[in-house]
């Protein structure tokens, strides 16, 4: 991730659909960050590259407050702006996929088929540079 990419995902289309998911007592979580799913129903924040998708967190979860939760609300639609991953050639419409941490790039066949596609993108990327695209969600 490059250093412009401070902030996570930011929404365009305020999201309809949130569901609670399982976490970690002693995980945090920043609002806006690319969630991965494992069994059962738990988020992860997500690292590499095609992980599973399970949708946007839609708050802060931080141990730094006490915060011991298990349960934090995941947003699953909207459209979002989200980072590309530098050197992804990201054109409109395709299905895109995780790309390391909070980034994306084209989703390859297999991404598609194992449940590692983060939504469709609604407007290009170039391959050379790291910028925000329109994501529609599809988690």
């Amino acid at each position: 991730m490059g250093a412009a990419q401070a902030s996570l995902a930011d929404i365009i289309i305020t999201p309809t659909v949130q569901v609670d998911m399982t976490v970690a007592a002693g995980t945090n979580i920043s609002k806006g960050a690319l969630l991965m799913i494992t069994d059962p129903n738990t988020a992860t924040e997500q690292s590499g590259s095609g992980a599973r998708f399970a949708g946007i967190a839609a708050a802060d979860k931080t141990t730094a407050n006490g915060d011991a939760s298990t349960t934090l609300g995941v947003w699953r639609d909207g459209e979002w702006d989200i980072w590309s991953d530098e050197g992804a050639t990201i054109t409109a419409g395709d299905l895109v996929s995780t790309s390391g941490a909070h980034a994306l790039k084209t989703a390859t066949e297999a991404e598609v088929v194992t449940g590692g596609v983060v939504g469709k993108a609604m407007e290009s990327a170039g391959g050379s540079t790291i910028e925000k695209i329109r994501v529609r969600l599809m988690a």
